[in-house]
């Protein structure tokens, strides 16, 4: 009987994988990404993995995605979902250890993260095949043979190479034969610094264009490279039609090659947070290919199928009454000999067999069971059999992102954890603000703006920043009061901080106020987005503000900081979003987001740095509430605006809401001296800084002089 090793798993005729980079991913834009590649409703249904950071910088907020934030090395509000998501198979790659670009240079990479993350790796038992780098020549954690890459490098504070290989990698990425599509393998041994050799695999993400196609990929907006400007760059999430083509496609089975491609679906964020259609049609075109022409499989799955596949060891029994595949081994030149197989690892191991019906399998002696083993019709060359235990097919990788996420916190209920703790409390309150703020800004303007009034960019920006419950609406509702002020069309337009610098424009923002309402009297455009002066929005807002407004004045709003923490716990209770439960045993004191938000100094440090002193205006809402006038007529010098007398009598504008136990909020003396000691230096130096008189706060007073 003639018995031949197949390729590929019954009936594909090739294999693919989506190898996407972490980068410019959010937790919101991981579950859209995940639940277009998966979810039936969308007629994709793709077999997909993503790779993950261990850390990365502003992660706690949900600007980056990762186990733990660089900022403060703590774990992230969303580590939980995110070790589920990798026992789900939903992610396989490590994009190296994280984030040490250049735009993150006050972080250097050094081994001491490596040990951090092989320490929590180990404790929740997660292991990752594959390591891919990351950036730029920073990153002097990547792993090769360029001159900057240090991972492998014996004596080197970067070199991690032999914890890389307790994480359980035995693949990297080259970025060599970057504009190749198809390989017959994807392994190629690579020997690194330290003189060990790993595996390497290429990934497809460029390709050569003539002089006369440039053009139209410039349009769509490829990026170039090479010494004559001639390869494109296909890893954008918006050129992925032109990166899945039915020609590639059909090429790849014709040819029975594997193919990686790489992409970047994190940044659909110059997208509107959507993929295009355009990408959205590439998707569907390569679903429909792998319904029998294209095993499309995770990165992981792909790798390790091609190595089990290419050295597989194995006899094959002849008796009378059929033939035996009797697989003994997997001997890999550069990994070593495995003999301890599993049904798992074979997978999708095809042979061909004249007689299916009376051939089987065996793994080093022991019979396969007859439910891990599939007889199929001839493929046009000849019948075969396939260990199969379901690991190489979409339903492995769970198509209904809906039940994974439902599992996933049946599984915290089981644990006595409720879904407060799996979307835990820091998740809740720092996630970015939707950018569907300041779009229904814009569109609001237009109700004000019928009469087409050529906006008047001679008028300053006035932004008062916030804090977060230290009197913004109130403030917001005496301003505007004043002829000279022109009021955006909504309080918080919350524009800045929001997408990338290059996607601002002054056209834009001006476009928000209603010019129909502006006459010769006004000098002063006015908002009051609190979002400015959170953590760590404040940081990138004050960068996009001096780059789209640098004639902009500031107005920061604080108050008691003790005070101004209660009151903020106070409010997320009231509106759910936090647990009165968490007033039990002081347990509200681990949400550092409270803290962070009455670091005054750390919040308006930024804005120093961009804009400068002069242009930043400190004012408390205890002198505002003592003496309105006066601190209005503070606030009208500081803008240069005629002194007005015409404001209504003070009132509380957004009175705290006692529902859901937010009555309950009352801190006692320990309470307030633990808030004391968590910021007094950081409370103090801004005291210093702005001559704040801080005897006004009753609260931190009464603390400080008892110290």
């Amino acid at each position: 009987m003639s018995i031949e090793l197949r390729k590929f798993p019954f009936p594909y005729k090739g294999m693919l994988a989506i190898s996407n980079d972490i980068d410019s991913t959010t937790p919101d834009s991981f579950e859209y990404i995940h639940e277009i590649m998966k979810h039936p409703k969308n007629n994709i249904e793709l077999n997909f993995s993503d790779s993950i950071w261990m850390y990365a910088k502003s992660s706690r907020n949900g600007k980056q995605l990762s186990f733990f934030d660089m900022t403060d090395e703590q774990l992230t509000p969303y580590w939980r979902r995110l070790k589920y998501y990798v026992s789900k198979g939903w992610i396989d790659t490590l994009h190296s250890y994280g984030n040490f670009s250049q735009s993150e240079s006050s972080f250097a990479f050094s081994r001491r993260y490596a040990e951090l993350s092989l320490n929590f790796l180990k404790k929740h038992k997660i292991q990752f095949d594959v390591w891919v780098n990351h950036g730029d020549e920073s990153n002097t954690q990547n792993l090769g043979n360029y001159s900057y890459m240090k991972g492998a490098t014996l004596g080197d504070d970067s070199y991690h190479f032999d914890l890389c290989k307790e994480i359980g990698v035995k693949y990297i990425w080259n970025p060599k034969q970057r504009d190749i599509f198809g390989h017959s393998s994807m392994l190629t041994p690579i020997k690194l610094k330290n003189g060990e050799s790993i595996w390497s695999f290429p990934r497809f993400h460029s390709c050569f264009v003539s002089s006369r196609d440039k053009t139209t990929y410039q349009e769509r907006g490829a990026n170039f490279w090479g010494e004559n400007k001639d390869e494109a760059v296909l890893w954008h999430p918006s050129l992925l039609d032109l990166q899945i083509t039915k020609e590639r496609l059909d090429q790849l089975c014709i040819d029975g090659n594997y193919s990686i491609i790489t992409q970047h679906f994190g940044n659909i964020k110059f997208s509107s947070n959507r993929f295009t259609q355009s990408a959205i049609d590439a998707l569907k075109l390569l679903s429909s290919y792998s319904k029998e022409k294209i095993n499309v499989v995770s990165t992981s799955k792909l790798l390790n199928y091609n190595r089990v596949n290419q050295f597989l060891n194995y006899e094959i029994i002849e008796l009378e009454t059929g033939s035996i595949i009797n697989v003994s081994s997997i001997n890999d030149p550069v990994l070593g000999i495995q003999n301890d197989l599993t049904i798992n690892q074979l997978d999708g191991i095809t042979f061909y067999t004249d007689k299916p019906q009376s051939t089987f399998f065996m793994i080093n002696g022991t019979m396969v069971k007859p439910e891990a083993t599939k007889r199929n019709v001839s493929d046009g060359i000849n019948k075969s059999i396939t260990i199969c235990s379901g690991m190489m097919g979409v339903a492995s990788d769970i198509s209904d992102r809906f039940k994974i996420t439902q599992e996933f916190l049946k599984k915290c209920k089981a644990n006595k954890k409720n879904i407060a703790t799996s979307i835990s409390n820091d998740e809740r309150l720092t996630k970015t603000t939707s950018m569907s703020l300041w779009e229904r800004a814009i569109k609001k303007s237009k109700n004000f703006n019928k009469k087409n009034a050529k906006p008047n960019k001679k008028l300053a920006p006035a932004i008062c920043i916030g804090g977060m419950k230290c009197g913004t609406s109130t403030l917001w509702d005496m301003l505007t009061q004043h002829p000279e002020v022109l009021a955006c069309s909504v309080k918080e337009p919350s524009y800045f901080a929001v997408r990338d610098k290059e996607n601002l424009s002054i056209d834009e923002y001006y476009s928000i106020w209603p010019w129909d309402e502006n006459d010769e009297e006004k000098r002063v455009i006015f908002e009051a987005s609190t979002h400015y002066s959170k953590f760590p929005a404040s940081n990138v807002a004050a960068d996009q503000i001096e780059e789209i407004i640098p004639n902009a004045k500031i107005i920061y709003l604080v108050r008691d900081p003790i005070r101004r923490i209660e009151s903020q716990l106070a409010h997320h209770i009231s509106r759910g979003e936090l647990s009165c439960n968490l007033l039990d045993k002081g347990r509200w004191k681990k949400n550092t987001h409270l803290f962070n938000l009455s670091r005054y100094g750390e919040r308006i440090l930024p804005y120093i740095k961009h804009l400068g002193k002069e242009k930043i205006l400190i004012v408390s809402l205890e002198e505002l509430i003592d003496d309105y006038k006066k601190a209005l007529c503070k606030i009208e010098n500081f803008l240069s605006l005629t002194p007005f007398n015409g404001y209504t009598q003070l009132k509380k504008s957004n009175p705290r809401r006692m529902s859901l136990g937010a009555d309950k909020v009352s801190f006692e003396y320990d309470d307030m001296t633990y808030i004391y000691k968590m910021i007094n230096e950081d409370v103090q130096t801004f005291i210093d800084e702005f001559f704040v008189d801080s005897s006004l706060w009753r609260a931190w007073s009464k603390v400080d002089n008892e110290q």
